[in-house]
């Protein structure tokens, strides 16, 4: 082992990987003493050491005192200069399974499909079908060797948040499994060519979001709080590492205002990432709260999110036209007695009725499982099918909307939260209208799987009779459908007692307030607490009120108090 300054030119890689079992009872001989690792992490040493030529790595486990919190939380403050000064970054999978092999070989032949394709014009985006795809020297779409990139896919490296920093920050990168190896520049672009063509490959978007991280991040420092929202999904076995874990490419402001402290509870280091936006009059903090039933770090304030969880939902402040109170400057004050917030609030409504929730997938129909084939898909759809239906009766009891707007239209427009893009130029009279497109998601999402029904659909929609291509209402029924898969899943239709319709959290019930805060974009649900205290359950779309409608005058507004 050699100490170093990272402002001399040394050639050494970093290893990215993952601990596997936190039991460290592999030894290894280092300085002559010797020192416990995990046994993942000894596979790695062993598969990617040269024998021809001593390799100089930088590893984490032997490099930092891992029973020192304190050179631990150091270390965190130079990880982004230890892997860009790295020239290379090795990543380890882990050892091999029985088709792992099989796995790289098909990866590096989509490569070379991949380069081919892009050298001889602009890459299409459609299906291939099997001849084309033994054209381009890879197997038919019933080949295992397909599902053998899948789970390649869904090994834990994929998931990890340190990760995300490793290899943004990665002059060069390798991945090796076992003694199989690619480069990153194999891997992604073999990804995107699954994804352009659709080929039957999940898990293909673990590979595609790196592959945006990597170059968006490695150019731009972000927010914390944006990073922090784009990689919720992201795993880490110490749950402050979830935010430790993006220092090193968050913006400068930002990562010097957090340090790193694994002493420190972390409902603290939760609550320090919260007042730092807030402090800032920032209020698309609250934007990311997940819903109740989500939050698993205890004695946390229900204003400061809970980043170990896996959400996905996706925040409806993020959508453009969101403005239900960000017009006015938020006003926020913070007691530390109580880890109370003070906000500026008006309290629109209360929520007389909700539906049911939509489900998120087939895991929370039958759990445990997820969406491994076609048929669990198809269920998903009929289950997503049967709450809109119900939905939509609920609807149908109102007769008149507060705004004057058809109700109906109201409701086809809350279950995507309003974020449908209209197709410029062209007939607007003849395009699909919003019922039509809620129908057609409906409809497609009942038909049984391998049939040609879909295609009747947009054969007989009323649209291609006033004069629209299938081609162009399949495209819009589909972008509908996107929004809607966007806007509404682990949400609740629901109907307030002044007659407004919208969607609620999944933990939104009866009696719930409706709340739009200074500075927030969309408005809130609260839920009393004791005293004159609430709770918030999360963020919420009520049509009519998303535009600061109901913002009459600053004068409405009063203090509230949130714990």
């Amino acid at each position: 082992m050699a100490v170093v300054r990272l402002s001399h030119c040394v050639v050494f890689s970093a290893l990215s990987y993952t601990w596997g079992s936190q039991v460290r009872d592999v030894a290894i001989h280092c300085d002559g003493a010797q020192l416990l690792i995990t046994r993942n992490l000894a596979h790695a040493l062993l598969r990617i050491r040269s024998e021809q030529t001593a390799r100089v790595l930088w590893v984490d486990a032997v490099c930092i005192n891992q029973d020192c919190l304190q050179e631990r939380a150091q270390q965190v403050g130079l990880m982004r200069r230890i892997y860009e000064c790295a020239t290379s970054v090795v990543i380890w999978l882990g050892e091999a399974s029985e088709d792992s092999p099989s796995a790289f070989r098909l990866i590096k032949q989509i490569h070379e499909a991949a380069v081919n394709e892009s050298g001889n014009g602009s890459p299409s985006d459609r299906p291939l079908d099997a001849e084309e795809l033994r054209n381009r020297n890879l197997p038919n779409p019933q080949s295992s060797d397909w599902k053998a990139i899948e789970k390649v896919w869904r090994r834990p490296w994929f998931r990890r948040i340190w990760i995300i920093q490793e290899l943004v920050l990665a002059n060069r990168a390798m991945l090796f499994c076992g003694s199989s190896f690619v480069t990153w520049e194999q891997l992604e672009t073999a990804a995107w060519f699954i994804h352009r063509h659709s080929l039957p490959v999940n898990y293909t978007v673990f590979v595609t979001e790196l592959s945006i991280h990597k170059i968006e991040y490695r150019t731009q420092r972000h927010p914390l709080l944006t990073l922090l929202v784009r990689t919720s999904a992201s795993e880490a076995t110490n749950p402050r590492d979830k935010v430790y874990g993006l220092l090193g490419i968050c913006s400068e402001t930002d990562a010097k205002e957090i340090v790193p402290d694994d002493e420190k509870p972390i409902p603290e280091v939760f609550l320090d990432v919260a007042l730092l936006h807030l402090r800032r009059g920032n209020l698309g903090l609250l934007t990311a709260l997940a819903d109740p039933r989500w939050r698993l770090t205890p004695c946390l304030p229900s204003w400061v999110p809970d980043w170990p969880y896996d959400p996905r939902v996706m925040p409806l402040g993020y959508l453009p036209g969101m403005n239900a109170g960000s017009n006015l400057m938020s006003q926020v004050r913070f007691s530390a007695a109580d880890n109370a917030l003070f906000v500026s609030a008006v309290i629109v409504d209360r929520i007389r009725i909700v539906g049911r929730w939509m489900t998120l997938s087939s895991s929370e129909i039958v759990p445990g499982r997820v969406l491994e084939n076609i048929m669990d898909g198809h269920v998903f759809l009929v289950m997503r099918s049967h709450v809109l239906n119900q939905w939509r009766r609920l609807a149908q009891g109102v007769t008149t909307y507060p705004t004057g707007d058809r109700p109906h239209e109201v409701f086809c427009r809350i279950v995507i939260a309003n974020a449908f893009p209209r197709p410029s130029g062209g007939n607007g009279s003849m395009y699909p209208t919003m019922d039509e497109l809620f129908q057609a998601t409906v409809d497609t999402s009942l038909q049984p799987v391998d049939t040609n029904a879909s295609d009747r659909i947009w054969q007989e929609h009323p649209a291609v009779k006033r004069g629209v291509s299938p081609a162009e209402v399949r495209a819009a029924s589909v972008a509908y459908a996107d929004a809607l898969t966007y806007a509404s899943p682990d949400r609740r239709f629901f109907i307030s007692k002044k007659g407004y319709m919208g969607l609620a959290p999944r933990s939104a019930r009866p009696g719930d307030f409706i709340v739009v805060l200074a500075g927030g974009k969309t408005p809130f649900v609260l839920r009393h607490n004791k005293k004159d205290a609430y709770k918030i359950v999360g963020e919420c779309f009520m049509h009519g009120v998303m535009n600061g409608e109901r913002v009459v005058s600053v004068n409405a507004f009063e203090e509230i108090k949130i714990v």
